[in-house]
């Protein structure tokens, strides 16, 4: 025979669906933040929006505020490279977390690193193209070797390149925050 159910256990699957339902309208205006906040934060770096729009913007979503502002940081980071000054991410990401000072002081050294490493070694190689064209009786003032096309400088480029893009996202790591 059919087991009936009471009002109360009715009552119970019910609200577990509108349980259910909320859950994945909050989860859904939660990533609608996300993608919005992102979305600024590209029209920021390409220098279409200032960055009191990004934080009006975090401001209004209360709710989500952690996520949707480490969901800013985590897009200002991605645009963070070796060979580029980022000063319109690392402003922003200053702005947005309070903490990051060192953090970004830790990305600058790196890059710096990084720059001084590639430019003894495009000056190094530079001197051994020259001295290699030399031998086959090029030289003069006007001689200059087309150093980033070597397949030495190429390789040393790649190695070195990929090694501290390494170490600049565990870095980048570190930009997010636990807690408002």
């Amino acid at each position: 025979m059919a087991e009936l159910k009471s009002a109360l256990e009715i009552a119970l699957e019910k609200s577990e669906h509108i349980k259910a339902d909320k859950d994945l309208s909050k989860k859904l205006e939660k990533d609608k933040f996300i993608n919005q906040i992102q979305g600024l934060v590209r029209r920021y770096i390409d220098q279409e929006i200032n960055l009191k729009e990004i934080t009006d913007k975090i401001n209004k979503c209360e709710e989500y505020k952690l996520d949707v502002i480490n969901a800013a940081i985590e897009t200002l980071a991605s645009t963070i490279t070796l060979t580029e000054e980022n000063k319109e991410a690392i402003e922003a990401i200053t702005l947005l977390n309070k903490n990051a000072k060192q953090i970004i002081k830790n990305i600058n050294n790196l890059r710096e690193e990084f720059l001084r490493q590639v430019a003894l070694e495009h000056k190094k190689i530079t001197q051994i193209k020259i001295s290699e064209l030399k031998r086959r009786g090029i030289f003069g003032s006007s001689v200059l070797p087309n150093v980033e096309y070597s397949e030495e400088w190429k390789s040393f480029f790649s190695s070195v390149e990929n090694e501290y893009n390494e170490k600049l996202a565990s870095i980048k790591k570190a930009l997010l925050i636990t807690q408002l």
